[in-house]
């Protein structure tokens, strides 16, 4: 696992975050991440700006 400062993703392209592969890793948190809660995230783009979305917390080894 590397980490990485930025994904770049193409104009009209997708990238499909998963275990295993590409994926988020979220630090720092403040209180412990239960499975089944929905968190929000703040994404920032380079052109478009800052977004957010939402996600389901799973658990470890939990099938999508």
């Amino acid at each position: 696992m590397r980490r990485l400062d930025r994904l770049v993703v193409p104009a009209g392209a997708k990238v499909k975050l998963e275990p295993g592969g590409t994926h988020l890793m979220l630090t720092e948190l403040r209180e412990p991440l239960e499975p089944g809660a929905v968190i929000e995230l703040g994404l920032s783009f380079e052109k478009s700006g800052e977004r957010s979305a939402t996600a389901r917390v799973r658990a470890a080894g939990e099938q999508m």
